[in-house]
């Protein structure tokens, strides 16, 4: 670990994965394991999130996989690789063709009838964890389950975390002295002025590709900065649907509601000010020519560029921290830095937040998952949340999302990063990307105002489209 990590990690915590593993076992099982079916092969279908290969997630994975194929001779488990750039629109479409894989990454737009409920498979034991009354009760709670807040508008559960996820700032150490630039950015003030002296040395301030993820990322984190004190009062729903205010975040019913009701329009001057802020922080601070750069990775954006010297920060997850230790040059994380009012003074003055939680590696099983192949699935999923699972988990950067069991490391530990959005920008609607509403502003082909329209219409066709998937019609808001 590179000594710079270690001294962020050591103020985060860095979290133990063997003393922790021992709280969990697995059950006996015959020489053929759990699964009773006849002999069938799964198709997982997701991103790479651990490093930039296009044909294996990394050993960590493939020793997870043969893991289970040894605990189940029976089931074989094929891993289909997919491009970051295109995985959410390919599964997106599968789903609804019904020709998704057997489990698939489920960061996707569907509709509730297209995937497998799991509810009556959680509310049984885990055969891979001794001593498991119900597979629900050995999740954290806090993260993931009923009272998370993680079901659909039915109140059903549609998929299994593998691990939590943390984001923060990767940074070259040794670039950050050779432009004279200080670490940890703390505000825009510096992130500005740290920007135009890595410019100087040739090297590009914030690696950026043409993934969704640095305009997802950066987008979420400065408009929730600019909407945390103008919104409280959008707060009406709690996380199970009923009235009242959920206090620690904005629930999306409650976003939904104000966006068809005219609470929250793309006009407002703190979305504005986010819109602004956005395309300042990418003509100041992104790879220039971002929009021709691929990435295969998901943990670390631009991943080829700042591993090769040539960008000085990027965004990272926790389970980037392999691919960042691993690297030619000393290393240090920190959180995104606050917009501050010498930046801008229309600013709250906010630190930024993200939290940690589901979001991470996540897998659901299509509705077209049947017979063998679904009784397969989900012992996989069972796997992957027991001690074997974990022990992958942590080996790749993971945070369990197990109730009592640590591993990997969580850099959300302690401060306001650590904390919740208390309310951001709603995701794109059917048949739009992130790029899609964003890259006309950022690439200069658009106008606010244009930019202003389109992001008004997409919020405006994705309110619906949820007002529909979760059957919130007979509410008179939504009407």
């Amino acid at each position: 670990m590179k000594k710079g990590t270690k001294r962020f990690l050591s103020s985060l915590t860095v979290l133990s994965v063997a003393s922790a593993l021992t709280l969990v076992g697995v059950s006996t099982a015959s020489a053929a394991g759990f699964y009773k079916g006849k002999k069938v092969t799964i198709e997982l279908r997701g991103p790479n999130q651990w490093n930039n290969n296009a044909k294996t997630f990394g050993n960590e994975w493939d020793q997870l996989i043969k893991d289970f194929q040894k605990a189940e001779p029976n089931i074989k488990v094929k891993t289909v690789v997919q491009p970051l750039n295109s995985f959410y629109q390919t599964n997106s479409t599968q789903l609804a063709a019904g020709t998704a894989g057997d489990l698939v990454f489920n960061q996707a737009k569907y509709t509730p009838d297209m995937v497998y409920k799991l509810d009556n498979d959680l509310k049984k034991p885990n055969p891979y964890i001794a001593g498991n009354k119900k597979w629900i009760d050995a999740f954290d709670d806090k993260y993931f389950g009923y009272s998370a807040g993680t079901i659909n508008g039915d109140g059903k559960i549609e998929y299994i975390p593998l691990n939590l996820i943390g984001i923060g700032v990767f940074a070259n150490q040794d670039l950050a002295k050779k432009a004279g630039v200080t670490l940890p950015i703390k505000n825009f003030t510096q992130l500005f002025d740290a920007c135009t002296k890595f410019k100087k040395i040739d090297v590009a301030p914030w690696g950026w590709d043409n993934s969704f993820l640095p305009i997802a990322w950066t987008w979420r984190v400065i408009s929730s900065m600019y909407m945390q004190d103008a919104y409280t009062s959008l707060d009406v729903f709690k996380t199970d649907g009923s009235a009242g205010t959920n206090g620690n975040s904005v629930t999306d019913k409650s976003v939904t509601k104000a966006i068809l009701t005219g609470s929250l329009k793309a006009s407002d001057p703190q979305i504005q000010a986010a819109l602004n802020m956005l395309k300042k922080f990418v003509d100041n601070c992104a790879t220039t020519n971002w929009s021709g750069i691929t990435n295969n990775n998901g943990a670390v954006t631009a991943y080829d560029d700042f591993f090769a010297g040539r960008a000085g920060m990027t965004w990272g997850v926790s389970f980037g921290l392999a691919s960042l230790n691993a690297a030619k040059f000393k290393s240090t994380i920190f959180p995104f830095p606050a917009i501050d009012k010498a930046a801008d003074p229309t600013s709250p003055g906010k630190d930024a937040r993200w939290g940690i939680g589901v979001g991470g590696t996540s897998y659901m099983i299509p509705i077209s998952t049947k017979g063998d192949k679904l009784q397969a699935a989900i012992k996989f999923l069972q796997f992957a949340s027991s001690k074997q699972g974990l022990k992958w988990a942590g080996s790749s950067g993971g945070i369990s999302p197990v109730k009592g069991v640590s591993s990997g490391v969580d850099l959300g530990a302690g401060g306001e990063w650590g904390k919740p959005q208390y309310i951001y920008a709603p995701a794109e609607a059917p048949g739009n990307t992130v790029r899609s509403i964003f890259d006309g502003w950022l690439l200069g082909t658009k106008t606010l105002a244009e930019t202003t329209t389109i992001l008004q219409q997409n919020w405006t066709d994705g309110a619906k489209q949820r007002v529909k998937d979760n059957k919130w019609e007979s509410e008179s808001w939504a009407k």
